[in-house]
């Protein structure tokens, strides 16, 4: 038979909802007092906002079977599961949906003793905006391709924030051609790029922005590029071709 949450430490986990939380610098973990390894309870550190998530403590102890462990979130969420046998581990999970963006956290609550460790865990979690491309400029000059973005992403939460490593922006020029193969890359951090093919003919332009953790992936279009040079003679490209090999 279930058990029922531990009124004690629903109160005191619930006490902090109100917290004044500084944008994406909130350690709830330290401020709750609780074991925040983040090897001791999985799960995703950083969230969409309305995705639902798996949140999982894994033990050896298998005298954890048959125990309920009890989730809880800065959003109010409380939920239960009960420790199940899955290679050789006894194990406890929960799927969570995050409605809100902003800080939060996980906390599982073990009312058992677990080989001498706290029964508490935490794990500090970001709730997030995915990255968004809403207009695209493509021009073509003497100097190359030239593409700009207005793009948007989370500067509060996300990992690029968090952690102060950018936005990554990857490009991909395509040439449309039926006989010649031919394609580039190129990564920037800045939301333009001017790019400068070397053959020419009309390219498919495609970008990623990538914050870390979450990626939007557009088709800007497709642009002619006059100034190239032509493309080499097919048998350099293929040279397996039957044609390239037989006598005139």
């Amino acid at each position: 038979m279930k058990k029922s949450l531990p009124a004690l430490f629903f109160l005191f986990i619930s006490s902090f909802q109100s917290y004044a939380a500084t944008p994406y610098l909130v350690d709830y973990c330290t401020n709750l007092g609780l074991d925040g390894d983040t090897s001791k309870l999985q799960g995703d550190r950083y969230v969409l906002v309305g995705a639902t998530e798996t949140y999982k403590r894994e033990s050896s102890s298998l005298f954890l079977l048959d125990e309920i462990g009890y989730f809880y979130t800065l959003d109010g969420y409380a939920g239960s599961d009960e420790f199940s046998y899955q290679d050789f581990k006894a194990v406890v999970k929960k799927r969570i949906t995050f409605p809100n963006r902003g800080s939060n956290y996980v906390t599982l609550d073990i009312p058992v003793e677990e080989l001498g460790e706290t029964g508490h865990f935490c794990k500090n979690i970001n709730v997030q905006s995915a990255p968004t491309i809403s207009k695209k400029t493509l021009s073509v000059s003497s100097s190359g391709i030239y593409v700009e973005l207005n793009t948007a992403y989370d500067t509060e939460y996300s990992k690029a924030a968090v952690e102060g490593i950018g936005v990554v922006y990857r490009w991909s020029f395509v040439k449309v051609s039926v006989d010649h193969d031919y394609a580039f890359n190129q990564t920037t951090t800045t939301p333009f790029i001017t790019a400068d093919p070397r053959y020419a003919g009309e390219y498919e332009v495609t970008v990623t922005v990538d914050d870390g953790v979450y990626s939007k992936t557009s088709r800007v279009g497709f642009a002619g590029y006059p100034y190239g040079t032509q493309d080499p003679d097919i048998c350099e490209i293929k040279p397996w071709l039957t044609f390239c090999h037989d006598p005139l």
